[in-house]
C-alpha cells in the first residue's frame, strides 16, 4: 500500500510540475506553485526531486528516449532491392514520420523546445541535431559504398550538419507557430518538391 501512495504522489508531483513548466517555462516556474498544485508539502516534493531540474527532466525523459530511439530507426532504415536513392515519396514519409512523432509528443517537445532553458534538459537540442546528422552520414556512406562511380563525391560536414539543423529547426517552427497536422503536411510537400534530388547532384559532382 505505501509504495501504491508514492507512485500515486510522484505522478501527481509529475503532472503538476508539467503543468506549471508549460505555462511558466523552467526558468519561471515555482516549486511552491507545483506543491500546491500537487496537494503536498514543498518538503515532499524535494523528498522524490531533489531540485527543480531533476523535476523537469524527470518529465522530459521518456520523450527524449522516444526521439532518440525513432532516430536511431531512422539511421537504420536504408533503400533496399538495388534502389539505392530514395524515392521521392520515401523521403515524404520519413518526414511525416516526423510530423506524426511530434503530434504524438507535442506537449513534451513543447516543454523541451521553447520550455527548457535553464535546465540541463536544454542541451539536448544540439545531440538531437548530431544525432539527425548520423542518419545522412549513415546514408551517405552507404551511397558511396555502394555505387562509388557515381557518387564518390566527398559530402562536406559542415553541408550535414547545416541541412540537419536545417530539417531540426524546421520541426522547431512548427511547434513554435502551433501549426495542425495537415498545415504541417503542405509545408514538407513543398519542402519535399524543393529538396528532392539535390542529394544526387551533391554526391556525383553535379554542376
Amino acid at each position: 500500500m505505501a509504495q501504491v501512495l508514492k507512485a500515486t504522489v510522484r505522478e501527481r508531483i509529475l503532472e503538476a510540475g508539467r503543468k506549471e513548466f508549460l505555462e511558466h517555462g523552467f526558468q519561471g516556474a515555482n516549486m511552491r506553485a507545483i506543491a500546491r498544485e500537487a496537494g503536498c508539502a514543498l518538503s515532499n516534493v524535494y523528498n522524490y526531486y531533489e531540485n527543480k531540474d531533476a523535476l523537469f527532466c524527470a518529465i522530459a525523459t521518456p520523450c527524449l528516449e522516444a526521439f532518440f530511439h525513432s532516430i536511431e530507426e531512422a539511421r537504420k532504415r536504408l533503400p533496399t532491392q538495388g534502389e539505392y536513392l530514395l524515392s521521392f515519396e520515401e523521403r515524404r514519409m520519413h518526414f511525416m514520420t516526423a510530423i506524426e512523432f511530434l503530434e504524438a509528443h507535442r506537449e513534451d517537445l513543447v516543454l523541451l523546445v521553447l520550455k527548457s532553458e535553464g535546465s540541463t534538459a536544454h542541451q539536448w537540442q544540439e545531440a538531437a541535431i548530431t544525432a539527425y546528422e548520423s542518419v545522412w552520414f549513415n546514408y551517405i556512406e552507404f551511397l558511396r559504398r555502394n555505387r562509388p562511380l557515381e557518387y564518390g563525391q566527398v559530402i562536406s560536414e559542415f553541408f550535414v550538419h547545416n541541412i540537419a539543423r536545417f530539417y531540426f529547426n524546421t520541426l522547431v517552427q512548427f511547434l513554435k507557430e502551433d501549426l495542425t497536422r495537415e498545415q504541417m503536411r503542405g509545408y514538407v510537400d513543398e519542402l519535399m518538391r524543393y529538396a528532392h534530388g539535390g542529394i544526387t547532384a551533391l554526391l556525383s559532382g553535379a554542376r
